[in-house]
């Protein structure tokens, strides 16, 4: 039996999302259990769904750790649609035990859509045979001597890696890494810094990380390559703001992997937030409702009552 250790970091609003992400792994494996790693700011508003998770005999633990580390300034946050908790995992050496050996880092808006269970397995082992101590898939490589992306960080190698899904070698981690030497570089960097820790990441690591496949990260970034997606990807990525949980997003043909769990745990038929004002999300959805796209939504009416009610509690 294969044992797998997943690590997610995030606040309340990603909740549901982490719920989501966690029972799509638990039903892509058939021959694994997993212990499963939270660090989050408020622990105990996750407990609900901590408790709906032990019900299946796959989990092995869940273990939920209260972020501390507040007294320390985290770049681009503001008005984006990430968090401060998007840099929590810079800490992880100060909240997971010493004695684990390998684990996934998965962000919490990834959604397995084909069995885990091998692929995992493989690219654990060729991380741990290897002299780095993260996998990851290339996000970007070097256009040239004046790419934003590489020049302000300052980057030797030519390589960029999206950090969504990270295999990390956790023997290495510990000997190589610290929250010190991590911290070094958000300061230095500070005003530099765009995607957030991944930025940190990259800079830290500069290249000597083990390649992963798309298959294993497939972000969604149009024009989306559905063939790829319905017929290879393993992980499914929202990456960047259009997201399921978007009114501009919930309608997009990629979502129906997310929906589709929502609705298998009972959860209701949509749900979206937003964090734009009324009158710009009132926009959207007006746009969308004399679109053609809107011809082929599932649901048509729980999506306008969904998309209102989140509005309504959304910014004034």
């Amino acid at each position: 039996m294969k044992h797998f250790k997943l690590l997610y970091c995030h606040d309340k609003n990603y909740n549901i999302q982490t719920f989501i992400s966690i029972t799509s792994i638990l039903n892509n494996s058939q021959n694994a259990i997993f212990s499963i790693f939270i660090i989050h700011e408020e622990p105990d508003s996750f407990n609900y769904f901590k408790e709906k998770l032990n019900e299946s005999d796959k989990i092995q633990t869940i273990t939920l750790y209260k972020f501390k580390d507040n007294n320390y300034f985290f770049p681009n946050t503001e008005g984006k649609h990430v968090s401060k908790a998007t840099y929590f995992r810079l800490f992880i050496n100060n909240y997971l035990p010493h004695d684990l050996d390998s684990l996934i880092y998965i962000d919490s808006d990834v959604v397995a859509i084909k069995n885990i269970d091998d692929i995992f397995e493989l690219n654990l082992k060729k991380l741990k045979v290897s002299k780095n101590t993260i996998s990851a898939c290339i996000e970007t490589k070097k256009l040239g001597p004046d790419h934003d992306l590489f020049k302000n960080m300052q980057l030797d190698g030519n390589e960029y890696f999206n950090a969504g899904v990270m295999f990390i070698d956790y023997s290495k981690w510990k000997e190589k890494t610290s929250v010190d030497k991590f911290l070094k570089v958000l300061n230095k960097y500070s005003d530099k810094i765009i995607f957030w820790d991944q930025d940190v990441l990259n800079k830290y690591f500069d290249q000597n990380f083990e390649e992963i496949p798309e298959i294993l990260n497939f972000r969604v970034y149009e024009p989306v390559n559905y063939e790829i997606l319905d017929k290879e990807a393993v992980l499914l990525h929202y990456s960047g703001n259009v997201k399921p949980w978007t009114i501009q997003g919930g309608y997009k043909k990629f979502s129906k992997y997310y929906f589709n769990i929502y609705r298998e745990l009972g959860l209701g038929k949509y749900h979206f937030v937003t964090n734009k004002p009324r009158l710009e999300s009132l926009k959207i959805l007006f746009k969308l409702l004399l679109s053609k796209e809107f011809f082929y939504i599932d649901k048509k009416l729980n999506y306008i009552i969904n998309s209102i009610f989140a509005i309504y509690k959304g910014r004034s």
